[in-house]
């Protein structure tokens, strides 16, 4: 609806006034309605040249009703018109002077009920200069019907039921009233799949159908919307249901109740769908043992059924795996129903028997394990075998394999072969298989002590009286065995030190002697081992293997020079058989000279022989040495070997005669003359000498030399020289009458005496002092023949002629 209408408010100032009415129906519970537009125009005229033709002015509108809204859509102005607006009122400022000026003011018109009903308006357009306030043209009046957009009156299900279940295909029957045309947006939520979808309204009255699922959410309801976004306007309804949550009855009929590792595990469940209107789509998820099993269940409307879960063969792993579950889902719903499940620890698959220590004589060749396995299944059962490996002994398997067939039992046999005693634990790795998958794994532990077969409780060495022996002798042991085991042993000895006329020989239990001719090949302390293959014992005999030797007995060698001389030594034969030994002296010394150089002597077992070597000394010496090569020859067949060593023997030489000089008085008396007389020339003093030269050796001595002579006087040099002959500790004296001058100037008389033997053996020269005293002279006269000599106080004078 539209009209329009001229205006002329002065001679300056008019234009017109147009409304239309957009519509006659507002929408309640939504945003405004655009109910009506107004249109003001209005143009000035003024031929002043400084002034104004109208006043400055406001236009303003004023309603009569309630619920609406005026909104001030557009404001245009020309020439002199000077516009400023608030809210609905435009205030106009009209400038001074000549021109012209035009206004074009839109106003809307919003309507908003907050109810259904009809409501009544009346619009009026006011100018107001402040002086006046002018009605712009006739009121406008109009009505306005409040309605609902849409209005649902019913929601509907079909099928009908008291009771659906998630998973129900259900078809929403919505029953509305529209007084809006256009589009809108319908959801539909709550028990179903939400849905969202847009319509086309027309104005009257509609049915609405849509199908949907049923789902179970924890909510009892199905909830319609209807939703004009132009508008903002939206309308929502409730339906309340009763659904349950699972549309299936369970129950789990049976469990494994005996089972073995190795079998298939089964599970027996009944399920029943409860709705009789849709089909039920499960997806099963069970734990039986280790195995998850998953497959899907399809029921009709109203259907029971039984079905098994059937696991693969179960393995060992289902021992830890007893705790178990089923669980059924609802593909539809997403309901789930589930329940745990303790299931019996499945059985072994086989029976293993075996001992579990085993004591094994170390002389064992061949020892076996018995290792029983029965299969307890009903199939057939692959069995395989592996051993850990030990360092006491080796261990061999009859074989590695076998096939048990159902409830069939077999023997495998382990050979144990000892290498060392000790203790050690054999694991046996068994593994059994059904159609080449691993069911089963069990290690056995076996406890395996490898100990010595024999022992030797004494030994004994024959034909030996010391505790040496030298290589190549022959002797006898005993050897005292105590046998453990109940067979007999083979037994072999070996030696570094013996050669076994019989090295190898068997031993009988419960105890054995043994005799043994043996013959020593090399030093050191002797040590047997013997030995049965794997255990072996070494024995220390109270004997010792040495490079013969002999016990020298050194004696004293004094060598006297001049002579032949025996010097010596013992030597002893500490050994059972008989010794050759060789001595040899090949250094030369400027003291003696060895008249024997060699010996070669034969030393009988456990005897002492002497060995004499004839020397001459040919210069005192107090001490000195020589070494004497020793060679010992060990009269064996056996043994070709010489022995060497050396012998550094100490001596001296020593002169073999003894000089003492007895001198008759201990001075000579010399008178003192003073000038005197040729006679006193001739007078000499008498010294009586008295030389004993003694034999001091065991030896005879044929042929000394002795020498005496004055030191001082040298024409009277020599007062004794002569040659003697001694027997061993023999002497000889030698009296001498030696003069010495009345002149003799010297304070004492020195005599020298020496030796010499056999022609090269100097005895050292040696020499005694006399002392001189000397007196005042008396003179006696006296003829010669009446010279007295007792009565002389001077007995040492020797009348010549006479006296003074």
């Amino acid at each position: 609806m539209f009209s329009s209408h001229q205006l002329k408010i002065s001679e300056n100032l008019s234009g017109s006034l147009a409304y239309s009415i957009i519509s006659m129906k507002a929408y309640v519970n939504s945003r405004p309605t655009l109910i009506a537009l107004l249109e003001l125009e209005l143009k000035y005229q003024c031929s002043k040249l400084l002034g104004k033709c109208y006043d400055d002015f406001a236009i303003l509108p004023e309603i009569d009703g309630e619920f609406y809204t005026v909104v001030l859509d557009k404001v245009e102005s020309e020439g002199k018109f000077k516009i400023s607006a608030r809210e609905q009122k435009v205030n106009v400022a009209i400038d001074r002077g000549k021109g012209e000026a035009s206004l074009k003011i839109v106003y809307q018109f919003f309507v908003k009920p907050p109810n259904t009903g009809i409501f009544s308006y009346t619009i009026t357009l006011f100018l107001d200069t402040g002086r006046e306030r002018l009605r712009i043209g006739d009121p406008i009046k109009f009505t306005v019907n409040a309605v609902k957009p849409i209005d649902i009156s019913t929601i509907d299900i079909e099928p009908k039921s008291s009771l659906f279940f998630p998973g129900d295909n259900i078809s929403i029957l919505t029953k509305l009233y529209s007084n809006y045309k256009g589009y809108a947006l319908i959801v539909i939520d709550g028990a179903v799949n939400k849905l969202s979808e847009k319509i086309e309204l027309s104005e009257g009255e509609q049915e609405l159908v849509k199908r949907l699922v049923l789902q179970y959410r924890d909510v009892g309801y199905i909830e319609v919307s209807i939703e004009i976004p132009e508008i903002e306007f939206k309308v929502m309804k409730k339906l309340t249901l009763n659904i349950s949550p699972s549309k299936i009855d369970v129950e789990i009929v049976d469990t494994p109740s005996e089972i073995f590792i190795g079998e298939k595990a089964r599970i027996r469940i009944r399920i029943a769908n409860k709705s009789l209107v849709s089909k039920c789509l499960l997806k099963s998820k069970a734990k039986i043992y280790e195995h998850y099993i998953e497959k899907e269940i399809s029921l009709g409307p109203g259907e029971s059924i039984v079905e098994d879960l059937i696991t693969p063969v179960i393995t060992q792993k289902s021992i830890e795996e007893v705790n178990s579950f089923v669980e059924l889902v609802d593909i539809v719903s997403g309901y789930s129903w589930s329940q745990q499940l303790t299931l019996l620890k499945p059985m072994m698959p086989i029976i293993i028997d075996v001992d579990k220590k085993h004591k094994i004589y170390s002389s064992e060749n061949r020892y076996s394990v018995n290792v029983k396995v029965e299969n307890k299944l009903a199939s057939n059962l692959e069995i395989s075998l592996s051993l850990s490996k030990l360092s006491i002994c080796d261990v061999v398997l009859q074989f590695s394999k076998l096939l048990l067939r159902p409830f069939e039992f077999s023997e495998i046999f382990i050979e144990i072969k000892p290498k060392s005693i000790g203790v050690e634990t054999l694991k046996i790795n068994i593994i059994a298989k059904v159609n080449g998958l691993k069911i089963y794994e069990h290690f056995e532990e076996i406890v395996l002590e490898i100990i010595p077969s024999f022992d030797i409780v004494k030994n004994i060495v024959q034909d030996i009286k010391s505790d040496r022996a030298i290589k190549g002798q022959r002797f006898r042991v005993y050897l005292y065995f105590k046998v453990f085991s109940e067979s007999d042993v083979n037994i072999r000895l070996l030696s570094k030190n013996l050669k076994f006329h019989e090295d190898r020989f068997i031993i009988i239990p419960p105890e054995f002697e043994k005799p043994l001719d043996v013959v020593a090949i090399d030093y050191g302390d002797v040590v047997v081992t013997v030995s049965d293959g794997v255990y072996s014992l070494d024995i220390k005999l109270p004997i010792t293997i040495v490079k013969p030797e002999i016990n020298i007995i050194a004696r004293e060698n004094v060598i006297y020079g001049g002579i032949k001389n025996i010097i010596g030594f013992e030597v002893e034969n500490p050994y059972d058989i008989e010794l050759k030994l060789v001595a040899k002296i090949d250094e030369e010394s400027p003291f003696i000279r060895f008249i024997t150089k060699n010996k070669e002597i034969f030393l009988k077992p456990n005897a002492k022989d002497l060995v004499e070597f004839e020397v001459m000394g040919l210069k005192h010496v107090e001490k000195t040495s020589f070494n004497l090569t020793l060679k010992i020859y060990p009269s064996v067949e056996e043994l070709k070997e010489e022995y060497v060593f050396s012998k550094k023997f100490y001596f001296s030489v020593e002169n073999p005669i003894d000089i003492q000089l007895n001198i008759k008085y201990s001075n000579i008396y010399i008178p003192i003359i003073e000038n005197p007389s040729s006679i006193y020339k001739e007078l000499y003093i008498p010294i009586y000498i008295t030389m004993i030269v003694k034999n001091i050796t065991k030896y005879f001595i044929d042929n000394i030399e002795v020498n005496l002579k004055f030191k001082e006087l040298l024409d009277k040099n020599v007062l004794y020289s002569g040659k003697h002959s001694l027997d061993p500790g023999s002497s000889v004296p030698i009296e001498i009458v030696a003069t010495i001058p009345y002149n003799y100037g010297y304070n004492l008389v020195t005599l020298l005496y020496k030796a010499v033997i056999s022609g090269y053996y100097n005895v050292e020269e040696n020499e005694i002092k006399v002392p001189i005293a000397r007196y005042a002279p008396i003179v006696i006269e006296f003829s010669k023949n009446e010279f007295k000599s007792k009565l002389c106080p001077y007995p040492r004078i020797e009348l010549k002629d006479k006296v003074l």
